[in-house]
């Protein structure tokens, strides 16, 4: 008994001395130097033992600052000298990743940066876990005096196969830049086929300021590793290399013998645009590929890079056959872009109006109403079947196809009037729009737009008064019921009202209007009438005045849409200025509006052209896209923008490239030959 209870006493000595001890090691500072609280600090980053977790409960211990590691770095900042050698000790030596973490971020920010720390934290890109990698490459990428020593070391590092330490190796390299750009080139010659890949495709994120590495891309198309080959493709098509070498080796790599490069090899010859003519023939057998994706690029590039070529169009009217609905629907998108180039397609195209694929039916509808006049004939008939497709999206391509053909799409008037009853609402606006377009030969349609007045819908009696305003004099019986829709509940379809009676010849009664909602309570009703204004050319000359003062509007959107309509009256110098401030604006749908508002006005914009240019880079793809197609309208006056293009040509938005696409190809075009002095010769009958 007496030794049980001797036991007893010895257990219950030893366990309080355990919790003296722990005690003492948790107040214990084994002095007040730097150094010290150094090892403190890096302590406090641990992963505390749930024992230690437990003593600040009792008071007996303070909280450890886990929570808040962001802190404890900046007091070791702060500490900075002393503490150096204690974060290099525990950047090599400490078991917890946590404390690695964190003391690179540490050693990063002391200025200056200690000599010792890049060699260490160079050598910690090899560290075993992944988030301390991810740490030391953010860090290393901002000490900017070591880059000669850091650049190798962080190329060298793309030997590590996890997607985190990756992702932030590209972002270190994009924030180093060119500079960066030969240790990545020694990169793409590495004897380990995975970093040569991944350099590869991080010179392509760099861009134009990888230019120079087009010579190692074009040798890199010759590896035996396919993924090589495959990166070294579409970073050719990224980084703007010079088209003489460039093109040459991408259409070789159509030949490969992996659909992979084959299928990048397309890709880029599509970026690179005009430039890549040289490439069409290889195009053309890239289009018979076996694999679908690859027939449906090539197709596609063909359609960016010459549309309007006899080649090309056969190889699209080909492709229209094919059996994958992808390359179909590409095939019909191409030949759209061909327009009336593309006239021998059209009997194609209306064969596709009955593909399986809806897609495709779409596609094809589209592309007639791209051709224009060129496609009536043929097409029409076979668009006014289209109006009963078993799909809305098919039956409203149909309509606006109709449109776009314009008065040569007259007899299907009767299929567009039975559409403006189409069950699905789209469908019936965008035939009511049609109508409009067909312009005069519409008028069997005059009475059931009348009824289109009455609609429910305000966006319907919208579209029925602009319809009535297209079709012109013809709709003459219309003119009461547009001067009821004057007092339409809806200020836009008044305004609609408005426009229409003054195309219909009796702007007297409209205009005033018109100039009245200027001045308007509501900024949108201000601004939709400022853009009728505009749309409505020389008869809106009287509002001239209006629009003038309109300019001085509090609201932006006003402002930019009476410049834009004083621009489309012969008036470009007095709101030109507004109009380039406003791309400027905070918000992104009037930068986008604007945009296009300075496209329509075409050649005399071109002072816009710096801001224009700007516009290209910015956070929207509908500013950038817009822009881009403002450019391209503005025309040769644009060349000053064609670096900036060509380097929308790598933009993330593949609308954004299609539309720079179609701008270089317009300031690029050839000039028109010259009009011949008046009173010089001509030779009749020898053209």
């Amino acid at each position: 008994m007496k030794l049980r209870r001797k036991r007893v006493i010895l257990a219950a000595v030893a366990a309080l001395l355990m919790v003296l001890g722990v005690i003492v090691v948790a107040f214990y500072d084994p002095g007040d130097s730097d150094e010290a609280e150094a090892r403190r600090l890096i302590g406090e980053l641990r992963e505390p033992s749930p024992f230690r977790k437990w003593l600040p409960k009792f008071g007996v211990a303070q909280p450890s600052r886990q929570d808040d590691p962001g802190a404890v770095v900046k007091d070791l900042v702060d500490i900075g000298r002393p503490a150096i050698p204690v974060c290099l000790r525990a950047l090599r030596d400490d078991d917890d990743w946590r404390v690695r973490f964190y003391v690179a971020q540490a050693l990063g920010r002391m200025h200056p940066v200690p000599s010792q720390a890049p060699g260490a934290l160079i050598q910690s890109l090899n560290d075993e876990d992944s988030r301390v990698r991810c740490s030391v490459v953010d860090t290393l990428a901002n000490i900017p005096s070591e880059s000669d020593k850091i650049i190798p070391a962080l190329v060298r590092a793309l030997k590590h196969r996890d997607r985190d330490t990756y992702k932030h190796l590209c972002k270190a390299f994009s924030q180093l830049g060119d500079k960066a750009v030969p240790a990545l080139v020694d990169g793409v010659k590495d004897e380990r086929w995975q970093s040569q890949a991944k350099a590869a495709i991080v010179l392509g994120q760099l861009g134009s300021r990888a230019t120079a590495s087009a010579p190692a891309l074009v040798q890199a198309l010759k590896d035996e590793q396919s993924d090589v080959r495959t990166a070294a493709a579409w970073a050719l098509g990224e980084i703007d290399a010079p088209a003489d070498e460039a093109v040459p080796a991408l259409a070789r790599a159509l030949e490969d013998e992996s659909p992979g490069v084959r299928f990048r090899a397309t890709l880029s010859l599509g970026k690179l645009g005009a430039p890549s003519r040289p490439a069409a023939p290889a195009l053309i057998r890239a289009s018979r590929d076996k694999e679908p994706d690859v027939r449906s690029r090539a197709v596609r590039a063909l359609g960016l890079i010459c549309p309007e070529t006899k080649d090309a169009i056969s190889t699209f009217i080909h492709a229209l056959s094919d059996k994958d609905p992808s390359v179909r629907k590409t095939a019909a998108v191409a030949l759209g872009r061909s327009g009336a180039a593309a006239k021998e397609g059209v009997g194609k195209l209306t064969e596709a109006l009955k593909d399986e694929d809806a897609f495709v039916r779409s596609s094809a509808a589209r592309a007639l109403g791209q051709i224009g006049r060129a496609a009536a004939k043929e097409g029409v008939p076979r668009l006014v079947e289209a109006l009963k497709d078993e799909d809305a999206f098919v039956r409203s391509s149909a309509a606006r196809a109709l449109g776009q053909i314009g008065r040569a799409a007259a007899p299907a008037v009767p299929a567009l009037i039975e559409a403006l009853s189409d069950t699905e609402s789209y469908v019936a606006l965008c035939a009511a729009r049609a109508l409009g377009d067909v312009g005069q030969t519409a008028k069997p349609a005059v009475r059931a737009l009348m009824e289109a007045l009455k609609d429910k819908e305000s966006l319907m009696r919208w579209e029925a008064a602009e319809a009535l305003g297209k079709i012109g004099p013809e709709a003459k019986e219309a003119v009461p019921m547009l001067e009821r829709a004057l007092k339409d509940e809806d200020k836009p379809v008044r305004c609609a009202a408005a426009g229409a009676l003054a195309k219909l010849g009796l702007p007297d009664r409209g205009l005033p209007i018109l100039i009245a909602v200027l001045e308007d309570e509501s900024p949108s009703h201000r601004w939709r009438a400022a853009r009728l204004l505009g749309k409505l050319g020389p008869p809106a000359k009287a509002a001239v005045p209006a629009l003038t003062e309109a300019l001085k509007d509090k609201d932006e959107y006003v402002r930019c849409s009476a410049a834009g309509a004083l621009a489309k009256l012969g008036l470009p110098e007095r709101g030109l200025s507004v109009l380039i401030a406003a791309l400027e604006d905070k918000s992104r749908y009037l930068r986008r509006d604007v945009a296009k508002m300075l496209g329509e006005v075409g050649p005399p914009a071109k002072a816009a052209i710096p801001a224009l240019r700007k516009a290209l880079n910015d956070e929207d793809e509908d500013v950038r896209k817009a822009a881009a197609e403002a450019l391209g309208r503005i025309g040769p006056a644009a060349k000053a923008a064609i670096p900036a293009l060509r380097k929308a040509l790598r933009d993330e938005e593949e609308d954004v490239c299609e539309a720079a696409r179609d701008a270089l190809n317009k300031i690029q075009a050839a000039p028109a030959r010259r009009a011949r002095p008046t009173g010089q010769a001509t030779r009749k009958g020898k053209r």
